[in-house]
């Protein structure tokens, strides 16, 4: 199991919490496992403290600014390519997780050819379930893109979509598809899930992974993520139909026309359990989404 492994990071306000994720990987002493943290933040402290604690074992790269979630992450996917990796880890920086996980996703690649890429159970900090990786269904009225909730408990199993919170792959994956960097953030793991199908890899899910996410419940007061999902969501579903995915059109209506819609009807229902306030926020972010969607606009909405 003596992989060369590449761990990446991406700092944007958070680099108390890379520091944190860094030593409990350290502690592993794993002379295989390498460490990169891309800086996607103007004026951080996030090198000074990388020198302070880590000394020059930790590799820093300043990416110019907040260049987005795919771009930043490719500046340290493409250092792991150029530098003879075996496997390239990409991890966020809000995330928990027993250290002994970073072997086991090493260990579920080199023993098993046919994965590809490996993740695992995605889960709040409350414990509940996340994400269990996702599937492809492009005739479905309810959801293009749903989660799994029935898993073998203890076993591998493939999936179509991994979450970009955590994943590790075979550099042979990233040097045919690095992530989509169009979308700024979110749906870009999608987007790369589905590129790297198409390329005959394989995703698995090992749910004895499970990494504990910050971030899936830290970002409900923010427009910001609202607008940003609905414009990449349905460039999303536009740029799958221009590369031959059939959708049917009645389908394509649906989800491009009605979608802010959809989130309105969802705000006033009153016994939905989530705020009014809460909904008609998503709701407006949808709108606006929309437009710039109409728009043609990419990447920051900032």
């Amino acid at each position: 199991m003596n992989k060369k492994t590449l761990v990446v990071f991406l700092n944007w306000k958070s680099e108390d919490t890379i520091v944190s994720a860094i030593k409990n990987i350290l502690l592993l002493k794993n002379k295989y496992i390498f460490i990169i943290v891309i800086d996607n933040e103007k004026n951080s402290h996030c090198k000074e403290k990388l020198l302070t604690n880590f000394g020059s074992s930790v590799v820093y790269k300043f990416s110019g600014g907040n260049i987005g979630y795919a771009a930043g992450n490719n500046i340290g996917i493409k250092y792991g390519l150029k530098n003879g990796f075996d496997y390239i880890c990409v991890m966020n920086s809000d995330v928990t997780f027993d250290n002994k996980y970073i072997l086991k996703a090493i260990s579920d690649l080199s023993s098993n050819s046919s994965i590809d890429c490996v993740s695992g159970l995605m889960m709040h900090t409350d414990s509940s379930l996340e994400s269990a990786g996702g599937s492809f269904d492009f005739n479905s009225w309810t959801e293009l893109f749903p989660q799994i909730h029935n898993f073998p408990e203890g076993s591998l199993y493939e999936v179509d979509i991994v979450n970009g919170t955590f994943f590790m792959a075979k550099s042979l994956v990233f040097k045919k598809q690095l992530i989509p960097e169009d979308y700024f953030m979110y749906y870009e793991d999608l987007d790369w899930s589905y590129s790297v199908k198409k390329l005959g890899f394989q995703i698995w899910i090992d749910p004895n992974i499970k990494i504990y996410h910050e971030g899936g419940k830290s970002s409900q007061g923010s427009i910001f993520k609202d607008i940003l999902q609905s414009r990449n969501y349905l460039y999303f579903i536009q740029k799958l139909r221009k590369n031959g995915v059939k959708i049917r059109p009645t389908i394509y209506f649906f989800k491009y026309v009605m979608y802010p819609f959809r989130n309105l009807f969802g705000a006033l229902k009153a016994n939905s359990g989530v705020p009014l306030e809460y909904r008609m926020k998503v709701f407006r972010g949808s709108f606006i989404g929309l437009y710039l969607f109409l728009r043609k606009h990419k990447g920051n909405i900032v």
